[in-house]
């Protein structure tokens, strides 16, 4: 089911005079037939970390809900409102690993699809290389489930979560 066929069934009933009449006229843009209201369903922002220990191994969280609960991901999540790419990773790291972040560098972007409680998300994921004060202090927290380090010839594709995350880890590993 495509983004826009399973979000119509949901999005019907305008927030602004509650008529059920809020339609898409393209695939991110929905408009209410009655007092002619504008939404736009955008893409989400979310932050993905690269972090690796002193042999190059790369760290990976088991996902501990859902989607794609108890598959490999990188740590990091969705940007709050107000919040740049690099704030959301740094407070993503310190949520998900309780590590404090020493310096954040820009790897690559990538599209995803992400499935959550019944709405499917269009997002925009942002890797980042990220160092860490102390990776022995990291800790699987918040909706991490555990902690795995990974050496960069021994990663299966079919094992991370995401098709963005692949992206990202496969366009970090070009450059080693």
């Amino acid at each position: 089911m495509s983004i826009l066929s399973n979000n119509r069934r949901l999005f019907k009933y305008c927030p602004k005079c509650g008529e059920a009449a809020l339609r898409f006229v393209k695939s991110s843009k929905l408009v209410c037939g009655k007092c002619r209201f504008e939404y736009y369903h955008n893409n989400a922002a979310a932050a993905a970390a690269i972090i690796t220990d002193n042999k190059g191994k790369i760290l990976f969280v088991k996902r501990a809900q859902e989607p794609k609960k108890g598959m490999l991901d990188l740590p990091g999540g969705f940007a709050d409102h107000g919040e740049s790419a690099e704030e959301a990773i740094k407070r993503e790291i310190k949520e998900e690993l309780c590590l404090k972040t020493a310096s954040v560098k820009y790897l690559c972007s990538a599209a995803n699809i992400y499935k959550y409680k019944g709405v499917t998300y269009s997002t925009v994921d942002l890797g980042f290389f990220c160092k860490v004060n102390d990776i022995s202090e990291a800790k699987a927290s918040d909706d991490a489930q555990s902690i795995i380090f990974i050496a960069p010839d021994k990663i299966q594709m079919k094992k991370i979560a995401f098709k963005s995350i692949r992206k990202i880890i496969s366009f970090y590993l070009a450059g080693l």
